[in-house]
């Protein structure tokens, strides 16, 4: 699934000195907040990382901004993150009636497992 990535690193965490040594020696200070993946299928996977560098969020989106995802587009890359049976028990699902701008679209579903929560912003087969 992983083509590319990009890290973006927690501006704080830069030491003094920058120019004191390699690029190298600065990637194995500088803790990464997020990494940003592209698949194969044209989305990009955003990963969030905690204080102590364990994943607290994924991001998924089109690569195209203005391009819709499918179910089939989502469900490959969330299988692959994280595949049913890592995720727990499932405790329940809802749908997200929420309002934003400026076209109030941010209606969705929200399923809940032991393990992680996956919520899914649009309609069947038109997320975004």
């Amino acid at each position: 699934m992983r083509e590319d990535l990009w890290t973006v690193v927690n501006v704080d965490d830069i030491p003094d000195g920058l120019d004191d040594g390699p690029v190298a020696h600065f990637s194995a200070v500088w803790r990464s907040v997020a990494e940003v993946y592209r698949t194969s299928n044209h989305l990009t996977v955003t990963t969030y990382f905690d204080e102590h560098g364990n994943i607290c969020r994924e991001h998924i989106e089109s690569e195209d901004r203005g391009r819709r995802m499918s179910d089939s587009d989502v469900n490959t890359v969330l299988n692959e993150i994280a595949p049913k049976s890592a995720r727990g028990n499932y405790k329940g699902g809802t749908f997200l009636n929420l309002r934003c701008l400026p076209h109030d679209d941010c209606a969705g579903v929200s399923e809940d497992y032991e393990r992680l929560m996956i919520t899914k912003i649009g309609s069947t087969n038109e997320y975004r």
